[in-house]
């Protein structure tokens, strides 16, 4: 039968708890077999390589070394960065001051839907700034008329003066 031999010390029975040399690391034998080898530089690579280089930083990237899996899926959301926009929209007068008129073109339709909260601001103006909810859109029945009807939420009207506004901005914010 073979002779097992550790590694590091030597296990040597004894029938008392005493204290012996066996008990403690010795630095002395220079067998290299001891806690002083972590000292050595040419055992410090192997150690970098097996450990990481002792820092945070290192040990992250050896615990956290994951290749992905086909099961793996990374869903991607831009959530609050792009907003439905238009720019020139009008503003009726009178009875139609909470009426918003977009400017429909080539290749532009209405996607403002009743509900949705709007943002409607003057570039002219920039104290002119109102949030308002809509209440009313040519998009459901019709995507290329750009008449929406919108109800503010800190005044009576969006247009409050005799005149009506053009060149507004409107955004939608929120979901």
């Amino acid at each position: 039968m073979g002779v097992l031999s550790p590694q590091f010390g030597s296990l040597v029975p004894s029938s008392s708890t005493q204290t012996l040399v066996s008990n403690y690391l010795n630095f002395n034998n220079g067998g290299g077999n001891d806690f002083a080898q972590q000292y050595l530089p040419e055992i410090y690579e192997a150690e970098v390589e097996r450990y990481g280089n002792r820092t945070l930083a290192g040990f992250l990237r050896m615990v956290g070394a994951e290749m992905p899996m086909s099961s793996d899926q990374v869903v991607w959301s831009e959530q609050n960065r792009l907003h439905i926009s238009y720019d020139n929209v009008a503003c009726g007068v009178g009875g139609a001051n909470n009426t918003l008129t977009i400017p429909i073109g080539a290749g532009v339709v209405n996607t403002i839907f009743p509900n949705m909260t709007v943002v409607i601001m003057d570039p002219a103006n920039p104290a002119f700034t109102v949030k308002a909810i809509v209440t009313a859109s040519g998009a459901i029945a019709a995507p290329a008329t750009g008449v929406v009807t919108v109800v503010p939420y800190t005044r009576a009207a969006v247009n409050a003066g005799a005149a009506g506004l053009a060149g507004l901005k409107v955004f939608v914010y929120g979901s």
